[in-house]
């Protein structure tokens, strides 16, 4: 259930939780990945054939692709995914988007932070990196989360964020979005 407290909507955490895809995931990933909705804002906005994305599918365990669904009580409404950065090994370089029915229902904050969350349970992540398109609409989401951000290559902008800082601000930023 959400509550809109006046400045912040607030969740029950208890209603969501992230498992790792599996095979079984696979189609139902393609077919969210290519929705004209979530391609519009992603680097490569082609539609993915779905050879190729069974191909990328299969690769991801030696790539160390990690690929994780949330769910809002029991239905998937998001993908988040994490592959190293070949520069920087201890980063991890992620990519997130929700399902295109849960697109602009205040759901993205909650997908931010379960993404979070699960990086940095990792001993390994150090830190998360992505990039994004100057005027992608997701650029204060991330501002919100307080995200390092700094000009890319070909109008993208480059997003990080370290353990340490996550450490600091996950209290205050969980109880902005989730309630009790």
């Amino acid at each position: 259930m959400i509550e809109d407290n006046g400045d912040f909507m607030l969740f029950a955490y208890n209603e969501f939780s992230v498992r790792e895809a599996q095979e079984s995931d696979r189609d139902a990933i393609w077919n969210w990945r290519n929705s004209a909705v979530v391609r519009a804002w992603m680097g490569n906005s082609a539609e993915i054939p779905h050879e190729d994305h069974i191909r990328w599918f299969a690769r991801r365990r030696e790539t160390r692709t990690g690929i994780f669904i949330l769910y809002w009580d029991e239905r998937p409404i998001g993908v988040f995914t994490f592959r190293p950065d070949p520069d920087e090994p201890s980063t991890r370089l992620m990519t997130m988007y929700l399902i295109e029915q849960y697109q602009n229902a205040g759901l993205g904050i909650v997908l931010e932070w379960f993404m979070l969350e699960r990086a940095f349970s990792d001993p390994e992540f150090a830190g998360v990196a992505g990039i994004l398109f100057e005027d992608n609409q997701v650029l204060s989401l991330h501002r919100f989360f307080q995200f390092d951000v700094a000009p890319a290559e070909d109008d993208f902008l480059r997003i990080s964020m370290d353990r340490r800082r996550y450490q600091v601000i996950a209290p205050a930023i969980k109880s902005k979005i989730f309630r009790g």
